[in-house]
Formats: structure tokens, sequence, C-alpha cells
């Protein structure tokens, strides 16, 4: 569990420590993609640095998605990497990555609102909802279960009850 903890903080809010997970995850990324050479401890803290200047936003998680989502072609960006795990490499995935969440977050909050009743009215849909809607926002995973499980108390399940116990939620704070 503290290691999904971890790979889910932004880089912005890692610690020493949580930096540990790096190395594994770019020479995991590096083999994915058909880097074969293995990088040493100077490119890795090149890598670091880089990543705290530019993509503070991000987590871990958000890393390996975008590679996954490079290597499947899903990114604007489609450059090669030319057997080099490099900084400019790196930074136009992650860059491309950034405006494909955009891109999908504006896509998501355009559905009509037909869509979003389905979800509202589906317990295990919402949940799911939210659960990214919260993940993505860096609140702490057992915060968005104490929601929903008062949701679920208080008999949350249409639009207005979610609303109130929702409010009702955030008031006892």
């Amino acid at each position: 569990m503290e290691d999904i903890q971890k790979y889910n903080k932004t880089i912005r809010n890692m610690t020493e420590t949580d930096w540990h997970a790096l190395q594994p995850l770019v020479l995991k990324i590096c083999f994915a993609i058909g880097i074969r050479k293995t990088l040493d401890v100077f490119e890795i803290k090149m890598i670091r640095d880089f990543l705290q200047d530019e993509f503070k936003n991000l987590t871990l998680e958000d890393i390996e998605t975008a590679f996954r989502k490079w290597a499947a072609g899903v990114l604007d960006y489609k450059g090669g990497h030319y057997n080099s795990f490099d900084l400019y490499f790196i930074g136009h995935v992650l860059k491309s990555f950034t405006e494909y969440q955009k891109e999908q977050r504006r896509i998501i909050y355009e559905k009509p609102e037909e869509k979003l009743n389905d979800v509202m009215f589906d317990p295990e849909k919402h949940y799911q909802l939210m659960l990214q809607t919260y993940k993505k926002i860096n609140v702490i995973f057992g915060e968005v279960e104490k929601i929903y499980d008062h949701l679920r108390l208080t008999g949350g399940y249409d639009y207005e009850s979610k609303k109130k116990a929702l409010k009702e939620y955030f008031d006892q704070k």
C-alpha cells in the first residue's frame, strides 16, 4: 500500500524516500519502449531534476501512463526515442500527455447531462467516477472512501440526496 501511495503523489509532494521508485520505473519504461541501455545514477538524477522543474503536477503513475499512451500511438507526439531516454524525448512525451489529459477532462465535462445522470444514479459508476476524480486532484483515498460510505449510509443514491449528503459531509469538516 505504501508503494502505491508513493506512486500516486505528485512530483511536487514527493519525499526523498518516494524518489527511490523512479529508477525502477525508468528501467521499466525503457524496456517497454525498446531502449536496452541501462541509465546510470547521473542520468536518473538529471531526469529527476527535470521532472521536478517541468512536470511537478504529474505522478509517477501519470509518467508510466504517458509512455504507455505514447507507445500505443494515442498521444500527438509521434517522434521516436532513437534508443535514448533523454530529456528531449521525455519532455515531448510528457508535454503531449498533459495536453491529452486536458482534452480528456474537457470531453468528460462536456458530456450531455443524461450521460452524467447515468453515472449519478448507478452507485458503482458514481463511486468509480468519484475515485478517479479525487485521485487526480490528490485527495487521499481514505477520504474518498469516507465520502462514499457517508453517501451510502445517508441513502445518497439519488441526485438531491447525494448533493445534500456531500454538503453535510463537508460541513462536518
